[in-house]
Parts: C-alpha cells; sequence; structure tokens
C-alpha cells in the first residue's frame, strides 16, 4: 500500500506545481502503528495476534524537524483509505488543532501536523528564491497564508478569506497602490503586501 500511496500523492503534487521557474521535490513519511497481542500459557507464548492500528481517535500533533531554508510552496498530503487529503495551512500554532491541517514554524525549522490518522504523508515544497505576498485584513476579520511565489512567476492570488460587516470585497491594494480583483494574477518583483 506505501507505494499506491506514494504514486497517488505524486499525482497530486504534479498538479499543483505553482511556477516553471523551480523544481518540486516530495518528501515521504510513514506513521504506521501495530498493536502486538501475545497469549501466554505456562509460561510460553501459544499465540500472537498483530493489528494496524489507522485511527488514533484524536488529534494527534506531529512534530518534524524540518530545514525549510530556501524552501517555499510547501504542501502537506496524506493518503490515507485509499485517497490523497491536501491539508490546509494555518497561519499560526493552533489553540485547539483541527484533523487535516498543518502549521509550519520556519523560525523554529519544525512542521506540525494535526491528524487523527496513522498513515503515509508526504510534505512538497519548491527551492529557490520567492518573493513573500502577504495579505492584511484591514478593518476585516479572519486569516490568511501569505503565499510565496518563485522569482520571475506569475501566480493567482489566493481567493480573499476575510470578512468585514456591511461591506462586500471589492479587490486588493498594495503599498504601491496597484490594485488587483479577487483571483487576479500577480508577478511581485518584491515582497508585498
Amino acid at each position: 500500500e506505501t507505494m499506491t500511496a506514494i504514486e497517488e500523492i505524486r499525482d497530486t503534487v504534479a498538479g499543483q506545481v505553482s511556477s516553471e521557474n523551480s523544481t518540486v521535490e516530495v518528501d515521504f513519511i510513514d506513521f504506521t502503528l501495530e498493536k502486538t497481542t501475545e497469549t501466554v500459557s505456562d509460561g510460553k507464548v501459544t499465540d500472537t495476534e498483530t493489528e494496524t492500528i489507522s485511527e488514533a481517535g484524536r488529534v494527534m500533533e506531529i512534530i518534524i524537524p524540518y530545514s525549510m531554508a530556501k524552501r517555499f510552496g510547501f504542501g502537506v498530503f496524506r493518503f490515507h483509505a485509499g485517497t490523497v487529503q491536501t491539508l490546509t495551512q494555518l497561519s499560526e500554532a493552533p489553540e485547539k488543532p483541527k484533523d487535516g491541517t498543518y502549521y509550519l514554524d520556519k523560525a523554529a525549522d519544525l512542521l506540525h501536523v494535526y491528524s487523527n490518522s496513522f498513515s503515509t504523508y508526504a510534505v512538497s515544497y519548491e527551492e529557490g528564491e520567492y518573493w513573500t505576498v502577504s495579505f492584511d485584513a484591514g478593518e476585516g476579520t479572519g486569516d490568511m497564508v501569505p503565499m510565496e511565489i518563485a522569482k520571475g512567476s506569475s501566480a493567482e492570488i489566493t481567493a480573499n478569506a476575510f470578512t468585514r460587516s456591511g461591506y462586500t470585497f471589492s479587490g486588493w491594494k498594495d503599498e504601491d497602490g496597484n490594485e488587483y480583483i479577487n483571483k487576479d494574477t500577480i508577478t511581485p518583483s518584491k515582497d508585498v503586501t
């Protein structure tokens, strides 16, 4: 099943490459938990039964040391029960983690994966130089993960996730006064907010 997981994840990652100017790498991590029960009679093992545990019953925090130097465009994937799931990136460490999410602590080079499944996981990333596109809610509320775009490349701006009561989102404006509509294409030449 591990080979199937790797192939399925590779196919998913290939469909999400953000740039022609960078190389996408994928690292795989397999978390398998087996429970072995032995029956002992008269001091001798008379029967052994092994069971693979696939669910934890609660959300676990899996902390993985992971170098993030000159890496960007991260994605985390899980192959479980025959399907690939793209995990959701969080912009900050959660107080109450939810299954299927992750947080990148770039300052400490740690990847935090929040999951209730023992599965095959993959981390994809691009290598090279990049620009960061950050989002400011202004007087709105909500949370958006900054985008990382390979230098010399373009990308579709992440759809607006901010809200403000009584207002309708009409677009973005960067610190230089450039305006973009929701999900417009941007080609940064510096870090942009």
